[in-house]
């Protein structure tokens, strides 16, 4: 399991490498020059990937120990979620410097637009799981506190309604600006559910393997950071030397940070109540 959870990290990198990275070598070479912010943005999207990595590994090895494992199980449901943010961050970089080549190089907007695409669409996939964590939370760990096959069937209703809508949108969109609403919406949808299952549970004492607090704060720097985008953008602009600050130091930053804070409430479990 753990082999092959490590060869598909290998597998994706290598693959966005040799069809993007490595036949635009040395214009990215002159636009890293160029744009010195975009070192910067590279080391912080690293740190996040390292960060998830290490969570989806954490999170994948405590499901493995498990006496009882099934695939909708609290620990691999998120462990998944974590692991598909990697492929989503990396073509987060993808995305920013393709967006560089299209406005400094003339790049085809439609190759942008393709990019932003597939980048979206690892975006559902990795907060799909999330989702569906959160409707396991309620209806497994909070409301009926057994697995039944009406939950399995709910959970396979919401995943064909999500996967649907979001991808509609996707596919018909060709709007950049347009696409950092879709980003909003995607984790206004998901993530505001899961905040309230993780204050839901954590005021009912509920959940004692992690700490339901601090992922719940964890959670609100991140759907903060990432609902704010689109309102950046809108007054602001979407090629002004302030957004790219932004988007630079701000967003990635306040994400890095949520991450981190997410990262802890998972490993660190609550202390217990004196009585």
């Amino acid at each position: 399991m753990l082999i092959i959870f490590a060869l598909l990290i290998l597998f994706f990198g290598l693959l966005i490498y040799f069809a993007f990275y490595f036949p635009n070598f040395e214009i990215l070479q002159v636009l890293y020059q160029v744009r010195p912010e975009l070192d910067v943005l590279t080391v912080i999207i690293f740190l996040r990937i390292v960060i998830s990595l290490y969570t989806s590994y954490f999170l994948l090895n405590k499901w493995l120990y498990q006496e009882k494992r099934t695939i909708i199980s609290f620990p691999i449901i998120f462990s998944i979620f974590f692991f598909l943010f990697l492929p989503a961050k990396m073509m987060d970089l993808m995305m920013y410097i393709a967006y560089r080549l299209y406005e400094s190089y003339s790049y085809s907007y439609q190759f942008l637009i393709f990019v932003i695409k597939i980048r979206y669409v690892f975006g559902v996939l990795s907060v799909l799981p999330l989702f569906l964590g959160g409707l396991y939370l309620y209806f497994y760990r909070l409301k009926f506190k057994y697995e039944t096959i009406a939950i399995k069937k709910i959970l396979l209703f919401f995943s064909i309604i999500y996967i649907s809508f979001f991808s509609f949108i996707i596919i018909i969109l060709n709007d950049v600006k347009l696409f950092t609403y879709v980003g909003a919406l995607l984790v206004i949808s998901s993530v505001s559910f899961i905040i309230w299952i993780f204050l839901k549970a954590y005021k009912g004492r509920i959940l004692k393997e992690v700490n339901s607090l601090t992922l719940s704060v964890g959670f609100i720097f991140y759907l903060i950071s990432s609902a704010l985008i689109p309102i950046f953008i809108t007054f602001l602009g979407l090629e002004t030397t302030a957004t790219e600050i932004i988007n630079t130091f701000y967003i990635e930053l306040s994400t890095l940070l949520s991450s981190i804070i997410i990262t802890v409430g998972f490993i660190k479990k609550p202390k217990p109540i004196n009585k």
